[in-house]
């Protein structure tokens, strides 16, 4: 998985709790997100043998 990040300004704020809560979650749903995309890889090519 590639992670792009961009370069940003800030207001030289700390985020609130609420916003760090959020960039947690993303996270965590970025990373749930590939690990299905690898069962699904997985599937795939498991049954490859049967179709080729």
């Amino acid at each position: 998985m590639v992670v792009s990040v961009t370069a940003s300004t800030t207001q030289g704020q700390m985020l609130s709790e609420e916003e760090l809560n959020l960039i947690y979650e993303a996270c965590d749903m970025a990373m749930e997100l590939n690990e299905f995309k690898f069962k699904i890889y997985e599937y795939v090519e498991s049954r490859m043998t049967f179709i080729a």
